[in-house]
């Protein structure tokens, strides 16, 4: 809230919506005007990670887009899974070793 009062451009997705549009955005406008409005956000908070595993291509396009917000804004991820669970939803193991 503080971040909107103070006029940061402020985006609140969850994952299942997320991954719905970047699975649609080559194919719809209203996926590409949301992802745009995602990727212009000053703070992305993107709610339920790893609520369910992502196939490779959700988890890509997934990465892609963190790699993009990465050093344009601030992020925020919620999950009710602990960090060391996420590479056995991702497919890829090597993420359950990153530090705590």
């Amino acid at each position: 809230m503080k971040a909107i009062q103070k006029g940061f451009q402020v985006t609140f997705v969850t994952m299942g919506e997320l991954l719905s549009l970047l699975k649609t955005e080559e194919f719809t406008r209203k996926a590409q005007v949301q992802l745009n409005r995602i990727r212009a956000s000053d703070l992305v908070i993107i709610d339920d990670l790893m609520y369910m595993a992502m196939d490779q291509r959700e988890a890509t396009l997934f990465f892609h887009l963190i790699h993009h917000l990465y050093e344009r804004s601030s992020i925020i991820l919620t999950s009710n899974k602990s960090p060391d669970q996420w590479g056995e939803l991702l497919g890829d193991e090597g993420v359950s070793q990153w530090p705590s």
